[in-house]
């Protein structure tokens, strides 16, 4: 930006496995690691940006057999949080949402 304010580096990895429990339902597990720079203004650290986390994620996913539609809902729980100086951090997370195929 023109106030030489830069972002810091955001990496994620993301590894998970899903299972077929009966007709079209399954549930999955992800861990999922982010790692978060800290943002610079001016040359200098911004205080209170950058951070390191760890999440395990569980989740269920409900396809229907017509429409194409799909149903699914994951609890991000942490399991590391590394945050510099004090930051707001979750505690748990949860997702939902729906799909369409087409």
């Amino acid at each position: 930006s023109d106030l030489d304010y830069r972002l810091g580096g955001d990496t994620g990895l993301s590894v998970g496995w899903r299972q077929r429990v009966a007709g079209r339902s399954s549930w999955s597990v992800q861990v999922n690691a982010r790692r978060l720079g800290r943002d610079r203004f001016m040359g200098d650290d911004v205080p209170s940006t950058g951070s390191t986390s760890v999440n395990l994620t569980p989740g269920v996913r409900i396809s229907t057999d017509d429409s194409g539609l799909a149903f699914s809902a994951y609890l991000q729980l942490p399991v590391y949080q590394d945050v510099n100086e004090s930051q707001l951090a979750p505690r748990w997370a949860f997702i939902m949402g729906l799909a369409r195929r087409f």
